[in-house]
């Protein structure tokens, strides 16, 4: 009979310690669920943090007017002074009318200093105009590089600039697209003020225009040796 006991004792204990085993693993599981649950709701956080801005819906060229259909909207993740540059979502109705100020590229955060107000003479325009390829550095340009121009009037034997440091947004006169190569004549687009548009516009109709290759420098005048009415942002 004790004998009978003590197994019976024996048998119980264990059945209380594998309970025990059992509940302590559940405990693990649990945690370790509840766990991955927190880390699973704080990568959503996480990937939550996006603000939508207005982007360009397709590439755009400076002095562009824009339309509805110029903008789009997309959700970027930045740090409250690059986000405090880009214009928010609720902003794209508003900037219809307004003018760009340099290219922007398909899909790129439209940023508040490259957006005029509607209406401002002193906007940018895109201007094409043909040139012997010896006045255009030879043919090589590309794209992105600053150019200052120099005209001439046909009574005049003195040239003067109308611009410096305008931005060359395309090139036509070789296969890829760049200045070089191939022809005797190209052409280039610049991004200009109004009042300098008419200028060289005037200067091609009766005289000559010369592209300079942009160092930054003030541009002096042959005449007086002193530094020409135009800045380098192109404006009298």
């Amino acid at each position: 009979m004790s004998g009978i006991g003590i197994g019976s004792s024996a048998t119980g204990r264990t059945g209380r310690f594998a309970a025990l085993h059992l509940s302590s693993g559940h405990v693990v599981m649990i945690v370790a669920g509840a766990l991955g649950v927190v880390l699973t709701l704080g990568l959503l956080r996480s990937a939550d943090r996006t603000v939508p801005v207005v982007v360009a819906a397709h590439e755009l060229v400076a002095g562009a007017v824009l339309e509805g259909g110029d903008l789009g909207v997309a959700r970027v993740r930045a740090g409250s002074a690059t986000m405090a540059t880009f214009f928010r979502a609720d902003d794209a109705a508003a900037l219809e009318g307004r003018t760009i100020a340099g290219p922007v590229g398909a899909g790129a955060p439209l940023l508040r200093s490259a957006v005029r107000p509607a209406g401002r003479t002193d906007a940018r325009r895109t201007m094409s105009f043909p040139l012997p390829r010896a006045r255009a550095l030879a043919g090589r340009l590309e794209p992105g590089d600053r150019v200052d121009v120099v005209t001439v009037g046909r009574d005049a034997s003195i040239g003067s600039y109308a611009v410096t440091g305008a931005e060359v947004v395309a090139v036509d006169g070789s296969a890829d697209g760049a200045l070089g190569g191939g022809g005797d004549e190209v052409t280039v687009t610049l991004t200009v003020t109004p009042e300098i548009a008419t200028r060289i516009a005037g200067s091609l109709d009766s005289g000559s225009v010369t592209l300079v290759r942009s160092t930054g420098a003030d541009p002096v005048t042959a005449e007086s040796g002193r530094p020409d009415d135009f800045s380098a942002e192109g404006q009298p």
